[in-house]
């Protein structure tokens, strides 16, 4: 092969199968993810961490963090069996490209047997296929959701050049993975993937019912919020598209609407402090806190969680994270894509328009007796939601499910990824 000729090494693609035995994996995110900040790094993280509880031996290449605070140790942060961490240049569009990184994993695996090359999010997949194909191994990609899709809802100038990079990772990959069946749908819709290699990993949460030691009134003192007002929260990572666009339908939707209740709107995650000007004297107020290191503090804050997306991919992690909190859900149909069906309760309330938003808003904040309701349905189901979706369990099929493939074994087979049988939708609704 020419390329690997290039790097002065051989193309063992078909000498031997995919084998796992040696368990060396190349993990490949184009993010830095120790400690997780935001949806997408919690997901690598949980994954990459299953990966290494299985065995795997793994040489994880990542991007350098801008952030001096975060720590790239593995070991500081609950992995046991890493042999190397290779950090490359600090830009998403870098990874695209990568040959500091080829080559830096390259030299440091020297001539050990890798049984496959991980990628998370498309951003990875260039330089991970390129690593599988010089090591002659099995290439995985976790796309996480469409994202061909998510581009062109927003008419991005980059949506074609998305596709044409979503469809040669899709195409060449050994094992797909995304949040959803509807991605699921969509990428053997587009891309022409046997539908065999696509699998549902669905999104996870590691916020326990209750917070554990986090208290409400010292959360809420915390955020400056009043121990008396109804506090709706949202979170998520503000250089998203589909979570600005929520947090407008927000401030311009639904908040005017309630100005007769006495509401607050607490809004958390990178970048939510440059959404625009709070309105922390009138009600109902809209108090922007920005990066919340500890999640379970910003939920011990709220009384309701909503949820008003409209657009993007995927599942909505925040979503889960607060289902398995104890909070109430109020959200839209789009919000609750991914979330399984068979947890949904009474403490989640899902509506098809703004209306429909508005008024099951309008009803929790303005009705004592309604709102006492949701809260205790959502608090009795929170261990529920929590034992079904704990990273804990699904990292555990996830790392069954890519020990088994690279041993040329399972398909589409029932298990904490999917909770279905071959050939069931599985779930019906980031």
């Amino acid at each position: 092969m020419v390329i690997a000729r290039m790097f002065g090494i051989s193309d063992r693609r078909g000498e031997d199968d995919h084998s796992s035995r040696d368990g060396m994996l190349i993990a490949v995110s184009p993010f830095a993810f120790l400690p997780p900040t935001d949806a997408p790094t919690k997901r690598i993280y949980h994954l990459f961490r299953a990966l290494d509880g299985r065995g795997f031996r793994l040489v994880i290449v990542t991007r350098r963090s801008k952030r001096p605070s975060l720590d790239p140790d593995p070991g500081k942060h609950g992995f046991n069996n890493v042999l190397a961490v290779i950090e490359t240049k600090d830009s998403r569009y870098c990874q695209l490209l990568n040959v500091e990184g080829v080559l830096k994993t390259l030299r440091s695996i020297g001539g050990g047997r890798v049984g496959g090359v991980f990628a998370s999010m498309l951003w990875a997949a260039p330089a991970a296929w390129l690593l599988s194909r010089l090591t002659g191994s099995a290439f995985i990609f976790d796309d996480h959701n469409f994202e061909y899709g998510r581009f062109s809802y927003a008419s991005s100038p980059i949506r074609h050049a998305v596709r044409a990079l979503e469809g040669f990772a899709c195409r060449n990959a050994d094992l797909i993975t995304v949040t959803t069946e509807e991605d699921r749908a969509e990428l053997i819709r587009h891309y022409g993937v046997n539908d065999g290699n696509v699998e549902v990993v669905r999104n996870g949460t590691d916020v326990e019912p209750g917070g554990g030691r986090h208290s409400r009134e010292l959360s809420r003192q915390g955020f400056g919020l009043r121990k008396d007002e109804v506090v709706f929260g949202f979170c998520g990572t503000f250089d998203y598209h589909p979570n600005v666009e929520a947090f407008q339908a927000m401030r311009e939707v639904i908040a005017p609407s309630l100005r007769e209740e006495d509401v607050a709107f607490l809004v958390a995650g990178k970048g939510s402090k440059r959404l625009g000007r709070e309105d922390g004297e009138h009600s109902p107020r809209i108090v922007l806190v920005g990066y919340v290191s500890r999640i379970e503090g910003f939920y011990a804050s709220c009384d309701c969680f909503l949820c008003p997306t409209v657009s993007g991919g995927g599942s909505r992690i925040k979503i889960i994270e607060a289902a398995s909190f104890g909070l109430p859900v109020i959200a839209t149909e789009k919000a609750m894509e991914g979330f399984p069906a068979e947890l949904r309760h009474e403490g989640i309330m899902v509506a098809g328009d703004w209306e429909g938003i508005i008024g099951l808003a309008r009803r929790f904040s303005g009705d004592e007796e309604f709102r006492r309701r949701k809260t205790e349905a959502a608090r009795r189901e929170a261990a529920r939601v929590y034992e079904q979706c704990s990273w804990h369990r699904i990292g555990q099929g996830f790392s069954e499910m890519v020990y088994n493939r690279l041993r040329g074994e399972g398909s589409r087979s029932a298990s904490p990824l999917t909770g279905a049988s071959p050939g069931s939708k599985g779930e019906v609704n980031r």
